[in-house]
């Protein structure tokens, strides 16, 4: 991308670096409507329609997760669970830089902001998981729901 000159003399040009590659910008603002929109729907205890509209953004969280999970391994740089993802030292290392208000500098996400996505990622999965598990009072049930016998 181009660069833009600062006004003044002597300060460095600033330039704009896109990080993420398309499919994981796609992913991220899908992942939000849809979760929002299953989300506000679910909070009128959704039948009819409404319900329609529950379970078909959590039928489309469930597939951009599993795209997620494969584009951790093969996607581009910064999209890859091991250029984000990192271990307990580098977790703590970072944490005590953001206390001290002098974190150092990375492309990406942080080793902090690498966990929060897997927390992110793994909780959305068991929230899927709960309902494709589901079996509803009022008739809707999940598609796995026959997995378990019903309680007496």
């Amino acid at each position: 991308m181009t660069g833009r000159r600062s006004a003044s003399v002597g300060l460095p040009e600033l330039r704009t670096i896109a990080v993420y590659d398309l499919p994981t910008r796609l992913f991220k603002w899908s992942l939000v409507v849809f979760v929002s929109v299953a989300f506000l729907v679910s909070s009128s205890h959704p039948y009819g329609t409404l319900f329609v509209v529950h379970i078909a953004c959590g039928y489309a969280v469930t597939l951009l997760l599993l795209f997620r999970f494969v584009w951790g391994f093969i996607g581009g740089q910064h999209a890859r669970f091991k250029s984000f993802v990192h271990g307990w030292r580098s977790f703590r290392a970072y944490g005590q830089g953001l206390l001290r208000l002098n974190p150092h500098r990375i492309v990406g996400h942080n080793p902090v902001g690498g966990w929060m996505i897997m927390t992110l990622l793994i909780t959305l999965s068991a929230i899927v998981l709960r309902g494709l598990f589901a079996e509803a009072r009022t008739g809707g049930a999940g598609l796995l729901r026959h997995c378990f016998p019903p309680r007496p």
